[in-house]
């Protein structure tokens, strides 16, 4: 037994205790055994803060996931529990399911803070978990393989309030053990319903059933031994005790980051009941379960990686934390029954891990008192000399109703009430918190019943009687009769409370004038004078007068072959006739050999329809200067009349040409000379090559000296034909860089190399 094993870590720690006394220091030391290995926790005797070894936690995140509507979903609508207690048990009684067994073991004391609409959802999925409990039912197929629980229709709630009650009701209700982490998000057209998944072993009917009835002999099995303890205080700490003697904290599933979760059910009550290994969500779940069942209320709340409890003793709410009083070394008592400030102040990772996530704002139990717990002795929890007053429940006649309201003398009291005939209590059935005034059929006046509740108080007696009031009258006003510009209208103003009403006259409102601004004409449109109306009834008031169009001015232009106008008033532009283009631009030679001579070519133009243009009237021409040295000239053709657009065309004087003057084989070489040409040329080019055409193996080389004539070529192949040319180049500028033109090739003159 795990308790052997925490007495041996007691006495350890005792004599810790002592040696510090001995040293005269005034901390107090307590050892646990965390993960196997022991932690120690100094406290201050006159601080609660602490330092501490992380204490584990083990929330699984809820994780979202999307499905769509299938066979089977259309069974459940919000709509079908809106009915009283009488009628909504006659409706699970006719789905086969028998909830009296079962029902105890959760808490309504979220539920009961909830809205109409939020209520509504919650008892549709109670609804259908009451069914998988009881009855051998299938769960819904998932389309990724899974199972989920049926879809709920006709929700008026927004899809994040619908997820916060999803996750509040799986909370509170730890009987449902076969439930998931999975939240998903079932599709219909454009309705969704946010239902849990189910643990895949707990998805099949029958499978379900054997793990139902061990779950229920296990909570059995424990009730006996609970029900033996003398008082609520006594049995929570049974429970904390039963469970922390049981099970084991799983630090291997948490250390592989939940992959075996669909096994180990970690996040279950089924964990502790079942399998004797567990993380905190099953501690909290377990000791929730157990304690409602044991007529205890008792909630399980989380943060963002932890899951505790609080539980109501005495009329006032205290916190517990199964896990972190649980070690493998045995058990102990310092989060047992304790306020929130001592959460939050014995160590910074204690306020972080019981920081209760953003969706349990407004609905939290305030626990203000302590127990005192330490570490291997529970405390014993604070008496309570003070009681709520109690409320008082004042009805206004309205009619075939009554309008009811709530007040209470002790301030920050609330006030639960119940319609049926019952006390009404916070947590362990079905009430109402009250928030404001209500409508109740005169009929079950004589059944109402209310409470006043407030922290470190005794909750107040049950009152049943109501005290009838005149009414204060809180009226609504509403125009019945619209007013006019020229007549008058009604505004009707009824009580709220009691239907009470009156009636005030409107006066006319009078027209309400608008200006109709003038509207200039334009070249094709009309115009207006200025005018005005009535913005409310439209009445013309003053009538404006059409002022014709201005008509156009054009001016005429050429664009792009076309000739186009403009009108100087509005801009407008359009074409009038559409201009041949230019086809073509020739010249009618572009190569002249240098003679001493100005050259220049003719130019020829043609438009797309075939017609030569005429120079002077359609185009002009920009003649290079000079046209008589060897070099390369652009001549600048721009269009005119009827034609835009400008050509650049050029043509060049090539250097005059010279001739070979002889060739001379040599061995394994030749040498070529040729005829000076020094006139407008820079220098000459020689080719050699083994064909006569030049195709194959040619070898080009360059003589930048007109006076050098002569040429040896060596290191060719012996008794080889060679095929040689020779021509004249000049270096010009174009554009900046310089190029070569080049005269034509002298005539081919072969030699054969010697041996």
């Amino acid at each position: 037994m795990k308790k052997l094993q925490f007495i041996k870590k007691a006495v350890s720690g005792i004599l810790c205790v002592g040696m510090l006394l001995e040293s005269g220091t005034e901390n107090l030391v307590y050892a646990a055994v965390i993960n196997g290995e022991e932690s120690v926790s100094v406290e201050n005797s006159d601080s609660t803060t602490a330092v501490q070894q992380e204490l584990p936690t083990g929330l699984m995140p809820v994780t979202e996931e999307t499905d769509e509507a299938v066979d089977g979903d259309e069974e459940y609508s919000v709509y079908d529990f809106t009915q009283d207690d009488t009628e909504t048990d006659n409706l699970l009684r006719s789905a086969g399911t028998d909830d009296s067994d079962w029902s105890k073991y959760g808490s309504r004391y979220f539920y009961n803070q909830m809205t109409e609409d939020e209520k509504s959802y919650w008892d549709a999925m109670d609804t259908i978990c009451m069914e998988y409990l009881t009855t051998e039912g299938n769960a819904v197929n998932t389309s990724n393989g899974g199972y989920r629980m049926q879809a709920v229709w006709g929700s008026k709630l927004d899809a994040d309030t619908m997820s916060n009650v999803a996750k509040i009701f799986r909370y509170s209700n730890p009987q449902y053990y076969f439930l998931g982490t999975a939240l998903y998000t079932v599709y219909r057209g454009n309705e969704i319903s946010k239902v849990w998944g189910i643990y895949p072993a707990f998805g099949v009917g029958a499978e379900r059933a054997e793990a139902t009835e061990a779950v229920k002999t296990q909570a059995d099995t424990w009730q006996q031994q609970i029900d033996s303890c003398s008082t609520g205080e006594k049995k929570a700490e049974k429970i904390h005790d039963l469970i922390c003697d049981k099970v084991y904290y799983n630090q291997a599933l948490v250390d592989n980051n939940f992959s075996t979760e669909n096994t180990e059910y970690s996040q279950s009550v089924y964990s502790v009941l079942c399998t004797d290994k567990t993380v905190c969500a099953g501690y909290a779940q377990a000791f929730e379960m157990m304690c409602n069942g044991s007529g205890i209320d008792a909630v399980a709340v989380t943060s963002y990686n932890h899951e505790w409890n609080k539980v109501r003793l005495y009329d006032s709410w205290y916190n517990v934390d199964c896990t972190w009083d649980d070690q493998s070394g045995g058990f102990y008592y310092n989060y047992f029954l304790r306020n929130d400030e001592y959460y939050d102040t014995c160590s910074q990772y204690s306020k972080n891990c019981h920081k209760e996530e953003s969706y349990w704002e407004d609905y939290l139990p305030v626990c203000s008192l302590d127990s005192g717990s330490s570490w291997n002795t529970p405390g014993t929890l604070p008496e309570i000399t003070g009681k709520a007053d109690n409320p008082q429940i004042m009805a206004v006649d309205a009619g075939d109703k009554y309008y009811i309201q709530m007040i209470c003398g002790l301030d920050g009291a609330q006030i639960y009430y119940n319609i049926e005939g019952r006390k009404p209590v916070v947590a362990a059935e079905k009430n109402c918190l009250y928030r404001e005034g209500f409508y109740l059929d005169k009929s079950r006046i004589n059944m109402i019943q209310a409470i006043a509740v407030k922290d470190t108080y005794y909750d107040s007696d049950a009152v049943t009687g109501i005290v009838e009031v005149e009414c204060t009258h809180n009226y609504v006003s509403e125009i019945t009769t619209d007013p006019t510009c020229t007549t008058t209208g009604i505004r009707t103003y009824t009580c709220e409370i009691c239907g009470d009403s009156y009636e005030e006259v409107i006066e006319a409102t009078g027209h309400t004038v608008v200006t109709d601004a003038a509207v200039a004409a334009a070249c094709e449109t009309t115009g207006l004078t200025e005018g005005s109306h009535c913005s409310v009834c439209g009445k013309v008031l003053t009538e404006q007068t059409v002022i014709p169009a201005a008509g156009h001015k054009w001016s005429e232009y050429r664009e792009s072959g076309k000739v186009k106008r403009k009108c100087s008033v509005c801009g407008k532009t359009e074409t009038v006739r559409t201009l041949p283009k230019v086809k073509t631009v020739q010249l009618s030679k572009t190569s002249y050999t240098y003679d001493g001579k100005s050259h220049m070519p003719a130019v020829k133009v043609t438009n797309s329809a075939g017609k030569k243009l005429k120079e002077g009237t359609d185009y002009k021409i920009k003649k290079p200067s000079g046209r008589k040295n060897a070099g390369i000239y652009t001549v600048t053709i721009e269009m005119k009349g009827d034609y835009t657009g400008k050509y650049r065309k050029t043509f060049q004087i090539i250097p005059k040409g010279t001739a070979i003057s002889g060739v001379k084989a040599k061995k394994k070489a030749f040498s070529v000379s040729w005829k000076k040409q020094a006139k407008q040329t820079s220098g000459y080019q020689i080719q050699y090559a083994v064909d006569a055409k030049f195709k194959k193996s040619v070898v080009t080389k360059n003589v930048n000296n007109t006076k050098k004539v002569k040429l040896d070529v060596s290191k060719l192949k012996a008794k080889k034909k060679y095929y040689i040319r020779v021509r004249t180049y000049k270096t010009v500028k174009m554009n900046g860089k310089s190029k070569k033109i080049y005269s034509g090739w002298s005539k081919v003159k072969a030699v054969t190399t010697k041996k």
